[in-house]
């Protein structure tokens, strides 16, 4: 058992194999940020920023954003001069 990022990437070198997660008993997803032993002074402010960012329902946003594709806009063609001034390229639907 590893982590879903971790077995999403597997999936891509191997793919017979397939991820599974249960979204009804895992609620969060491990990330860690190395801090030295003796810096507890860093890492009382990491866990007080983290504290602050998910009762905010900071996190919660960005997870639906990045993850979940909510809000996602989609992205309008570039301009072109062989497309938009010489039309030698058909626009594409």
């Amino acid at each position: 058992m590893i982590s879903l990022e971790a077995g999403k990437t597997w999936t891509i070198l191997y793919p017979e194999y397939t991820t599974l997660y249960n979204r009804e008993e895992i609620k969060s997803f491990p990330a860690s940020y190395a801090v030295a032993r003796d810096n507890a002074s860093l890492q009382t402010f990491l866990n007080s920023w983290l504290a602050i960012q998910k009762s905010s329902g900071y996190v919660d946003k960005l997870y639906g954003y990045w993850i979940l594709g909510e809000n996602a806009k989609p992205k309008k063609p570039r301009w072109s001069v062989i497309k938009d001034v010489l039309h030698w390229v058909k626009e594409e639907s």
